[in-house]
C-alpha cells in the first residue's frame, strides 16, 4: 500500500477509524503510510500535501538523489515566493524561486542538483560543503563547469571556495572534510586515492599521498573495523613502510580531536622534509 490522503471520511477505501489502525502511521497529519514504510515512502506521502510549485530541497533533496548527508528529519521543502508554506512540524520550509530548477526523481519533485548545491552553500560549513561538492561531482550529478555561483547568493563565498576545492576522487565525506582542514592549516596538497607501486608491483590505493615527501595518510572508516580488513590493512601498511613510506592511519576518534591530529600529520610531513 502506498501513502494516501486522509480526511474525516477516511481515505483509500478505508473509514477514518480504519486509517488509525496499528498497521498504519502518520508521517504528518492528513496522510497515512504502512508502519514499515521506508523513508522514501514517507517523503512521497508528505509530497501529497505540498502546495503547488513546491520542491524537496537542501539535505532532503540530497538524500533523494542517493546522497545520505545529515538527519532524516525535518524534511526540507522550498516553495515559491509568496506561497503559503504551511505549518507542518515535519517540514523545514524555505522560500525561493525554483520554477526552473525542479525535476521529478523517484516520484517526487526535488530541486535540481545545482540548485540543491547552491542552497546548501548557505547552511553548511565549508568542510561539509566541499564533501557535498565532491559527492555530486563523483556521482555525475554535477560537472565542474556547472559549479557556477549566482550573484547575491547566500553563502556565495563558501560556494566559490567549494567549487575550487571540489574533487571527485574523494571516496568519503570524512576524507573530503579532512582534506579541507589540512588545506586550511596550510599543509601541502595531497594526491587523492592514487595507486601506489613499488618495484613495478602494485602495493595499495592510499587515501592521501604526498609523493614528494613519501608520506601517506589513511582514514579508516567503518569498513576498516572488521578483523579481516584490519589484518589486510596491517599487511599493506607494513609493505609500504618497508618500501620507505611514512604511513599514518586515523579514524573517527582522531577526527574528534582534530587539532591534535592535524599537528601529528604536520609533524609526519616535516619529518620527511616539508617546510611551510
Amino acid at each position: 500500500m502506498l501513502g494516501f490522503l486522509v480526511t474525516a471520511d477516511g481515505g483509500s477505501g478505508l473509514s477514518y477509524a480504519q486509517t488509525r489502525a496499528k498497521s498504519l502511521k502518520a508521517p504528518t497529519r492528513g496522510v497515512r503510510v504502512p508502519v514499515d514504510s521506508s523513508w522514501m515512502d514517507q517523503v512521497r506521502a508528505v509530497s501529497l500535501l505540498l502546495p503547488d510549485g513546491a520542491a524537496f530541497s537542501h539535505q532532503t533533496a540530497l538524500r533523494i538523489y542517493g546522497i545520505d548527508f545529515g538527519d532524516e528529519h525535518p524534511l526540507h521543502v522550498t516553495v515559491p515566493q509568496g506561497s503559503n508554506r504551511g505549518t507542518r512540524v515535519v517540514v523545514a520550509w524555505h522560500r525561493s524561486d525554483v520554477t526552473r530548477q525542479r525535476r521529478r526523481v523517484k516520484g517526487v519533485i526535488v530541486t535540481t542538483p545545482w540548485k540543491t548545491w547552491c542552497d546548501l552553500g548557505g547552511v553548511l560549513e565549508l568542510p561539509a560543503l566541499v564533501a557535498v561538492t565532491d559527492l555530486l561531482l563523483r556521482r555525475g550529478l554535477l560537472t565542474r563547469s556547472e559549479l557556477i555561483v549566482p550573484k547575491a547568493c547566500r553563502g556565495a563565498v563558501n560556494l566559490r571556495r567549494a567549487a575550487e576545492l571540489g574533487d571527485p576522487r574523494s571516496n568519503s565525506v570524512r576524507e573530503s572534510e579532512i582534506r579541507v582542514h589540512m588545506i586550511n592549516r596550510g599543509l601541502p596538497t595531497a594526491d587523492l586515492n592514487p595507486n601506489v607501486y613499488e618495484d613495478g608491483g602494485w602495493v595499495a590505493v592510499s587515501d592521501f599521498v604526498w609523493w614528494k615527501y613519501h608520506c601517506i595518510l589513511e582514514y579508516d572508516g567503518e569498513h576498516h573495523l572488521t578483523l579481516d580488513q584490519k589484518h589486510q590493512d596491517e599487511i599493506t601498511r607494513a609493505a609500504l613502510r618497508q618500501a620507505g613510506w611514512a604511513v599514518m592511519a586515523i579514524d573517527a576518534k582522531h577526527y574528534k580531536r582534530l587539532s591534535l591530529t592535524l599537528a601529528e600529520i604536520e609533524e609526519m610531513l616535516r619529518s620527511r622534509g616539508w617546510r611551510p
